[in-house]
């Protein structure tokens, strides 16, 4: 099994050091390929220095550049394109520049790639990052297992199959995102929409929402958000992860843990 992480760059040397830093903590990390996708600008130099220095002698990756600034989207897909078209990946996780993630990422994605989405092809993508709040976590027990299947798209920390993207999905996308279409998430999310599919996330967050603090968020924003999500740095094994609110993408759903 090939397993890839693209992280997409641009500028921000130092905000990217720290996204590395907290990836390469989980040990799981020496068992995906990275390939950082830094897009043109004067500090290009700065952000490779950066991906070696962290990257170096830790896991094995690739480094993505050029000396056009092709923007976020189409830098997006020129790293999906390497890593499931020329790498042909069988899985690929992405970030942002700008996530911490915290230990157990790892198990997680093993949960989804060798269990859950293994056995339910309706799920599209696999997230990190929680997005449910402190109050509906609070009904369950053992939360940091839980995940909820749903409806719902995300860019941070996003596991997608590499037969979906060489599928029909990878030229849909590639061609509107080419012709001008700079959404990639709303796009994304149109295309499940259109195929009946869900993602899966977890009801405790492994990655914190937006801690640059305001670059493309207001830093009020980002406080509120990380103040009502939890988070957590267990590492579950992937045997023990359940589903909790099992939604189709029609809307129909029924409230269970299995």
């Amino acid at each position: 099994m090939v397993k890839t992480l693209t992280i997409k760059a641009h500028s921000r040397p130092e905000t990217l050091k720290k996204t590395l830093q907290s990836i390469v903590l989980d040990k799981g990390c020496k068992g995906w390929t990275f390939c950082v996708a830094i897009d043109w600008s004067n500090d290009q130099e700065l952000v490779e220095k950066v991906v070696h220095e962290v990257l170096s002698n830790k896991v094995s990756y690739y480094v993505l550049k050029g000396r056009v600034n092709l923007g976020y989207a189409r830098n997006h897909i020129k790293a999906l394109k390497f890593v499931f078209e020329e790498k042909e990946a069988d899985w690929n996780l992405d970030f942002d520049d700008d996530y911490h993630v915290y230990l157990g990422w790892s198990n997680l994605c093993s949960y989804y790639t060798d269990i859950l989405m293994a056995e339910r092809l309706d799920i599209f993508s696999g997230h990190l990052q929680s997005q449910f709040s402190k109050r509906r976590c609070g009904g369950f027990k053992d939360v940091d297992s839980l995940v909820r299947v749903e409806p719902t798209f995300g860019n941070h920390g996003t596991l997608l199959r590499g037969t979906d993207w060489r599928g029909v999905y990878g030229r849909w996308i590639t061609d509107r995102v080419l012709g001008g279409n700079i959404d990639y998430e709303s796009l994304t999310f149109e295309w499940m929409r259109e195929h009946g599919l869900n993602g899966a996330r977890p009801l405790v967050s492994r990655i914190e929402y937006q801690p640059n603090n305001g670059v493309n968020f207001t830093e009020e924003l980002c406080r509120n958000v990380n103040s009502f999500m939890l988070y957590t740095n267990k590492r579950i094994p992937k045997s023990k992860f359940r589903v909790v609110d099992v939604g189709t993408a029609d809307g129909v759903g029924r409230t269970a843990v299995k």
